[in-house]
């Protein structure tokens, strides 16, 4: 029976027996999946020749589909066949080999909700495996649906605005992530390359399966929440509203940028000297954050000559605070955690004591810092709501197969009251400058008034000619008013930060002309 089924089937002989041996193991009397997702001439042909092959039926199945797999994928995730190993263990109890279990994505947190409760028949057959009769029936139960947060119109939007610019700039992948500014809700996530989940809802070959793994684009990775990147200048509204919190600085407090600060041998410059343009000069700190000056920055941070600084402790407690050194939690697998240095960790991690200078270095989002695109977008989402730090959720509600509700979903405050409303104030204007009056040209004509923060961030090694590749970075808050969105864009190696920007206005533009003109 195995020599007519393998060629039929496009598998060994022995992947055959495998499947027939490990499903024994578990209950020699229980049928099992030797394959799925048949076409339809395999199908027919294996009923031709019934009695060859007795003991093996085709029976129907449900398989998910994913409409816009490439653009959802990211968040839905995908299901998988489980395995022998999974099958040993209890919390695997209710399933058996050839059943499909989430992998990744909503598929993956959610898997307990979806999966229902499998049906089983006994049936009586004769000494060639033929059904004679069902003796007993235990009907299957339809697992629970997910309502999600997401804007299918917007999602759909992003991607193909993202997609354009990895494109043009160069960029070997991108995040979009747009966030409700008093929830939390999660109207967009957007990890690209992407790839297409429905390839695993009909069983993905072996073949396929490496070329996704050995992709260098990567796919299957989750940029949005699981990759960490530096995020440069973007980190600049936090470190203004610590300096401002912990009385280091004023409104009025003015700073000179003269286009440096040299400390001994070393020159720490502003990004204006490397564009050989001329210095800010004195600035407070809304100009600094609407010019995006390093030398302000550094000041703040690390402090010089008269002006003190946050220091390298401050500077970590209000990264923690704002959500940048731990998982978001939102309900999704493999999030990762953020990471801002200290002395403690470069004296055993690089066997190296801590340096003003690295000091100034984490007060501009460089050296080890390295975020989420997440976390980046919720940190900035505290302060375009007046200091809440929401934990960003998919799922609004579980319904039944009835479209009863089973839960639904509330807004969750992580902290909140660690920045007064005054100093959160004096940061938004600063950002809005960076845009109505600053350096973020492109969303300047946006069809709505957005603030935000760009990022110009350095990563890996310098080139022949002495300068690093950059990740392009624009995060913010629309309208400017009334907040009522978050948004980030990443390009990752996509160059300068104003690409981001680019792509930022087409899809705030979109989003408040024609996708207010439809239903999410």
């Amino acid at each position: 029976m195995i020599q007519i089924l393998s060629p039929l089937l496009g598998e060994s002989e022995q992947e055959i027996r495998s499947k027939i041996d490990e499903a024994k193991k578990e209950n020699a009397f229980s049928g099992v999946a030797i394959k799925t997702n048949l076409p339809h001439e395999t199908q027919l042909e294996i009923l031709a020749r019934q009695k060859e092959l007795k003991g093996v039926s085709i029976e129907e199945d449900i398989i998910r589909e994913y409409p816009e797999g490439e653009v959802f994928s990211a968040v839905c995730g995908y299901t998988g066949e489980i395995s022998s190993d999974e099958l040993a263990k209890p919390e695997f109890a209710a399933y058996t080999s050839g059943d499909f279990i989430g992998r990744a994505g909503i598929e993956g947190s959610y898997e307990d909700e979806l999966k229902g409760k499998k049906g089983r028949e006994l049936i009586e057959v004769d000494a060639f495996g033929k059904e004679e009769e069902v003796l007993a029936r235990q009907d299957p139960e339809s697992g629970n649906s997910l309502i999600l947060n997401l804007d299918f119109a917007l999602q759909k939007k992003a991607k193909e605005y993202l997609d354009e610019g990895i494109k043009n700039y160069g960029a070997s992948g991108g995040v979009v992530i747009i966030e409700k500014v008093q929830t939390g809700e999660i109207l967009t996530s957007i990890s690209s390359p992407s790839f297409d989940n429905n390839l695993f809802a009909k069983g993905i070959s072996q073949a396929e399966l490496a070329k996704l793994l050995e992709d260098p684009a990567q796919p299957l990775f989750n940029r949005a929440i699981s990759g960490t990147y530096p995020c440069g200048s973007t980190i600049k509204p936090m470190v203004a509203a610590a300096a401002l919190e912990e009385k280091i600085i004023t409104k009025d407090t003015k700073i000179l940028d003269k286009g440096a600060i040299q400390i001994g041998a070393y020159r720490f410059p502003c990004w204006t000297s490397s564009w050989g343009l001329a210095p800010h000069g004195l600035l407070n700190v809304e100009e600094a954050l609407s010019q995006s000056c390093d030398v302000f920055f550094y000041t703040i941070g690390g402090g010089y000559e008269n002006q003190p600084g946050l220091g390298v402790a401050k500077l970590k407690e209000y990264a923690l605070k704002f959500g940048l050194m731990a998982k978001t939690g939102i309900d999704l697998p493999a999030e990762t955690s953020g990471f801002y240095p200290d002395e403690e960790w470069k004296l055993k991690e690089k066997g190296e004591p801590w340096y003003l200078g690295d000091t100034y270095w984490i007060s501009i989002g460089q050296s080890y810092v390295l975020v989420t695109p997440l976390q980046l977008n919720n940190y900035l989402n505290a302060i375009a709501n007046g200091g809440k730090l929401m934990r960003p959720y998919l799922v609004s509600a579980i319904i039944d197969e009835n479209e009863n509700p089973m839960f639904n979903y509330q807004p969750e405050v992580i902290r909140e009251g660690f920045i007064a409303s005054e100093n959160l104030a004096i940061v938004k204007e600063g950002m809005r400058k960076s845009v109505s009056e600053g350096i973020i040209y492109p969303l300047r004509n946006s069809k709505v008034a957005a603030a935000a923060k760009t990022g110009t961030a350095e990563y890996g090694e310098k080139d022949a000619k002495g300068y690093y590749e950059t990740h392009a970075w624009v995060s913010g808050f629309a309208p400017y008013d009334n907040p009522e969105i978050t948004f980030t864009v990443f390009l990752e190696g996509g160059g300068a930060s104003n690409n981001a920007a680019e792509v930022a206005k087409k899809i705030i533009d979109w989003y408040y002309t024609e996708g207010q003109n439809r239903g999410s």
